[in-house]
């Protein structure tokens, strides 16, 4: 069916990733994820992608994601930036309580939130909160750090 065909192939994308070689050459350690609900986890691939080829360590929970699964990633590998895709449309609200409640437990950490422009202009402004609308911008915010 379909949707074994979509897991089969979401394992072999995940192993290719993993099978990249690379030295973590940076203090920087990024916990990725998508939240619940929303299983399109391409662009969350290619970030886990961009910043191992950095030598950044990453840790990718993948999609679907529930919150308190999340907070326990975090507590586990101690992350330094958190890493977030909304594409899949939310229920009212759902994205501005995500992101008061990462705001509330996570304050130490940078967190990046990759949405579409008209998203980003709905959701509220958080310090330490970065909102990337182009796969460009989160290329250069990587590589500046």
């Amino acid at each position: 069916t379909q949707s074994r065909s979509s897991a089969a192939s979401d394992v072999y994308k995940r192993q290719a990733i993993d099978t990249l070689k690379v030295s973590n050459k940076s203090d920087q350690k990024w916990l990725l994820f998508m939240p619940e609900n929303d299983h399109h986890d391409l662009g969350l691939l290619i970030s886990n992608y961009i910043l191992k080829s950095q030598g950044i360590q990453v840790t990718f929970l993948g999609a679907d994601v529930p919150y308190s699964s999340m907070k326990e990633a975090s507590t586990a590998v101690s992350p330094t930036n958190l890493l977030l895709f909304f594409i899949a449309r939310q229920k009212p609200g759902d994205m501005e309580i995500l992101l008061e409640n990462i705001n509330k437990d996570f304050k130490a950490l940078q967190t990046v939130i990759c949405c579409s422009q008209d998203t980003a202009d709905c959701l509220p402004n958080f310090k330490g909160q970065t909102k990337i609308t182009a796969f460009t911008d989160f290329i250069e915010l990587v590589q500046k750090k």
